[in-house]
């Protein structure tokens, strides 16, 4: 039980990294043996449509990796559910694996997962495109109207919590279904979870494009994560109210 409770489960939502990830996986196995941490990698594949599970399977021989795969694009929110509920240990950190997460913060990160119910990050230089920040701005104004909470970097993408600590409010996030991180921010706020924010070195991507929708796809993704949001609002703010 002591080795399930002081071990980590890095989960890393990906889609068409097969030029990265190699790489990104042996920085962070670097780091993480160097401050003996004892880890797992959670790779949740999302129906890529290169090579990027060949290299998963040449990299399981290497690392501690547990696999789950989608035959077909789920998007992003699914695959970080899916890594979550895979879980076994206690500890649970979330990143994306596009590289843009220096894994060097995972430390400062584990010494205070004990201080808080969830350990997160704010990207203080963030290293994305200028629609993506313009996205997160307006998605900001609407966090803060329905939830109440000035959260700096609500849909940070590097986020460590307990397992057990947010299983009453996973079944609401599949409503973000590309915004994941705008609806953990919104049910960590209605269930008043303790946290803390720590600055961390956002980075720009590895290899690679950034996976961007067409300008048809767009407003109906924005709308649809809106409504989401909303709904999350409304419906964790009943069970909270009744808890």
């Amino acid at each position: 039980m002591q080795e399930k409770k002081n071990k980590i489960s890095i989960i890393f939502p990906v889609y068409n990294e097969e030029k990265a990830l190699p790489e990104i996986l042996d920085e962070w196995r670097g780091v993480l043996e160097k401050n003996k941490i004892s880890s797992v990698f959670i790779l949740c594949e999302d129906g890529s449509t290169d090579q990027t599970r060949k290299t998963i399977s040449t990299l399981r021989s290497k690392l501690p990796i547990v696999t789950s795969y989608e035959d077909k694009r789920s998007g992003y929110s699914k695959a970080v559910m899916r890594g979550i509920k895979a879980a076994k240990t206690d500890y649970v950190l979330c990143v994306d694996s596009d590289g843009q997460c220096d894994p060097k913060d995972v430390v400062t990160f584990w010494r205070q997962r004990k201080s808080f119910d969830v350990v997160r990050g704010y990207r203080y230089d963030r290293k994305d495109g200028r629609i993506r920040k313009i996205y997160s701005a307006i998605f900001k104004l609407l966090y803060l109207l329905l939830f109440q909470k000035n959260l700096k970097d609500p849909s940070c993408p590097y986020v460590l919590f307990e397992k057990k600590k947010i299983s009453k409010f996973l079944q609401y996030l599949p409503y973000t279904a590309e915004c994941f991180w705008w609806g953990f921010s919104g049910c960590m706020s209605r269930y008043e979870l303790s946290f803390k924010e720590i600055p961390i070195n956002h980075r720009k991507r590895f290899k690679g494009i950034t996976q961007t929708y067409t300008i048809g796809e767009v407003p109906f993704i924005f709308l649809r994560n809106i409504i989401g949001l909303i709904k999350i609002s409304i419906e964790s703010k009943k069970k909270s109210d009744n808890k």
